[in-house]
């Protein structure tokens, strides 16, 4: 279930104004700035366990943004994932994970996501971050990886080398309840 923090309310509310006064920008821009420390708040933990681990970051986006490998992050990343963000904070998760450090439990709580929010845009990153993880292995791994042969899994395997478009259609038919 999504949520939205009345800073972020406001923020939407005044971002859809047509015209907007000075005050209102200003407003806007308050508004947007409270947004940003609640959702960077809500992530502080994981922030903090991924630099336990080594791997100084200020916010989950350093590691969407990033060409470096940062395998120390992906055991808290993983874990965070089923926690109960706002899905700003989700799609960033869901985003780091999708990278060549990961593997198939990254893979299952991806797929274990799919679900919690009805939106294209989270359903997108998902299908993207999979379609990421898939390429750096090749099937033959991939399938000694699914050692309980999890048949969701075993087919989004024999799926991998379609093109992002079809990869997201296909995962959208193969997981719609």
């Amino acid at each position: 279930m999504q949520y939205k923090s009345p800073s972020e309310e406001k923020f939407l509310n005044l971002l859809s104004k047509s015209t907007k006064t000075k005050e209102e920008i200003e407003e806007m821009q308050i508004a947007g700035e409270k947004f940003s420390k609640e959702l960077q708040e809500e992530i502080s933990c994981l922030i903090e366990e991924i630099k336990n681990n080594g791997l100084i970051i200020n916010n989950i986006y350093d590691l969407v943004n990033t060409n470096q490998s940062y395998s120390e992050a992906i055991e808290p990343l993983r874990k965070h994932l089923s926690a109960n963000y706002h899905i700003k904070n989700k799609e960033g998760i869901i985003r780091a994970l999708g990278v060549k450090e990961s593997g198939i439990e990254e893979i299952k709580a991806l797929i274990n996501e799919y679900d919690k929010f009805q939106t294209e845009n989270y359903k997108f990153c998902i299908a993207l971050s999979l379609h990421n993880i898939l390429k750096y292995y090749k099937v033959s791994e991939l399938r000694k990886m699914n050692n309980d042969n999890n048949l969701i899994v075993d087919e989004i395997i024999t799926n991998k080398k379609l093109s992002i478009t079809k990869f997201d259609k296909f995962l959208r038919n193969l997981l719609k309840g």
